[in-house]
């Protein structure tokens, strides 16, 4: 076998392991190590890689230079790594904290809106326990409009709580904390609120437009399908308390759509008068009026205003005779608040007053005479009477009394006597004297 210079003499045996490298650094290429890809074997630092021929030169054409060193990206550094090959550095995975930190805060939020959800709290979801039993209590104490029924109002009242809640109806002051269901209704809406539970009275109706129609005495409704609900719903406001300032705007805008659909005036009433007792009887003659109640008043001598069941009205005289004159006045009402009017001016005099002599059926005074009753009425109530007897226009003939005696009358204008009896003179029978009693130009002859 041939000796390698500067070199061991190594000898394979067929089955045996190559020895083991000498001492120091191995590099690729050689005997037993691999050389990596694309790299360029390196030929091992000979003897004369030291300072000179050791043994001999090598063998076989000189070698090329050595290698340059690689970096951390192209190879091991020279010398070789000290542990074996080096792992590439480890990095923090921010991505999969991040995400699950998100993950996690999701979760939570899930859970806590579930229990929003779920209680009714926060304002969504469910009515909670306290927001329906302030919806009741506003069901039952709002008590209006007339025409909803307490299911209406109800259901109303509820859609109501699910937009607002009952916290917010506290603020605006719908309704205040207390009371034996925890909740008390005032009665005071600002506009917002009323015009809100308005439209939700109209929408828990089952068919507001014939609702209405019904209520307002319409003549049909396909206008108020033309206005809209929402317009419509404005003119309920003040029904229920919501009378702000800008719930009276809302309503009176609303109205005006409504007058041009249906609003068409009234005509003057006319009136016939016939004189009763102390009294003068006015009857009314009412014109027709269409999608609208009407209503009747009368201004009286006095100035005050006195309101009319039916189309009758009996005006009080004072005492008979007496003229009295009334302004009778025919108010038409429009369901949405518009109003239109009519009137008439009307006179009429009170029965005259009575005084006069009957004859009685039986003497007072013994037999063989005849007793006469002055009567009287129509007189101002609890008055005294001045009256004057005279016979054939001279002397009365009393023997006990001057000619001229106070008598009083009731507190019904009449004689105190039954029969409005004033005063009695009894005479013979065959009395033919121009027999007369006199008072306030009134004049009263027994007959002959």
């Amino acid at each position: 076998m041939r000796r390698r210079p500067g070199g061991p003499n190594i000898r394979l045996v067929p089955g045996s392991q190559p020895p083991p490298p000498p001492n120091g650094p191995v590099w690729p290429g050689a005997a037993g190590q691999p050389t990596p890809p694309g790299q360029p074997t390196a030929a091992r630092p000979g003897p004369w890689a030291q300072g000179g021929p050791q043994g001999g030169p090598p063998s076989g054409p000189p070698a090329g230079p050595p290698a340059p060193p690689q970096g951390p990206y192209g190879g091991p550094p020279p010398g070789g790594y000290p542990y074996g090959p080096q792992p590439p550095r480890r990095r923090t995975p921010w991505g999969w904290i991040v995400g699950g930190l998100t993950a996690l805060v999701l979760v939570i939020a899930l859970a806590i809106g579930g229990w929003a959800y779920g209680t009714g709290r926060l304002g969504i979801g469910p009515l909670s326990s306290q927001d329906k039993a302030a919806a009741s209590v506003i069901a039952k104490g709002v008590g209006g409009p007339r025409w909803a029924s307490a299911d209406q109002r109800s259901c109303a009242a509820t859609e109501l709580m699910k937009d607002r809640r009952s916290k917010a109806l506290e603020d605006s002051g719908v309704i205040e904390s207390g009371g034996s269901d925890g909740w008390t209704y005032t009665g005071t809406w600002d506009a917002a609120d009323a015009d809100e539970f308005a439209d939700d009275l109209l929408d828990c109706s089952a068919d507001w437009t014939k609702q209405l129609g019904r209520e307002w005495g319409l003549d049909d409704t396909g206008c108020l399908d033309s206005v809209g609900r929402s317009a419509v719903a404005d003119t309920l406001v003040t029904s229920f308390g919501g009378d702000s300032g800008d719930a009276t705007n809302a309503k009176r805008d609303a109205a005006a759509k409504l007058d041009a659909c249906y609003h068409t005036g009234v005509a003057n009433p006319t009136a016939k008068a016939t004189p009763a007792y102390r009294a003068v009887d006015f009857a009314f003659t009412l014109p027709n009026t269409s999608n609208a109640s009407t209503s009747l008043s009368v201004r009286t001598p006095d100035g005050s205003i006195a309101k009319v069941a039916g189309a009758h009205y009996r005006a009080d005289a004072g005492q008979g005779g007496q003229q009295v004159c009334v302004q009778a006045t025919l108010k038409a009402h429009y369901g949405w608040g518009s109003t239109s009017s009519g009137s008439t001016r009307a006179c009429g005099t009170s029965k005259a007053k009575g005084f006069y002599w009957s004859r009685l059926a039986k003497c007072t005074d013994g037999s063989d005479c005849t007793t006469w009753a002055l009567h009287a009425n129509g007189f101002k109530s609890f008055s005294t009477l001045r009256v004057t007897f005279s016979d054939n226009g001279g002397d009365c003939n009393f023997t006990k009394h001057a000619c001229t005696v106070p008598l009083a009358v009731n507190g019904d204008g009449r004689g105190f006597t039954g029969k409005d009896i004033l005063f009695r003179y009894t005479t013979p029978n065959g009395f033919t004297d121009h027999y007369t009693a006199t008072t306030k130009g009134l004049t009263a002859v027994i007959p002959d």
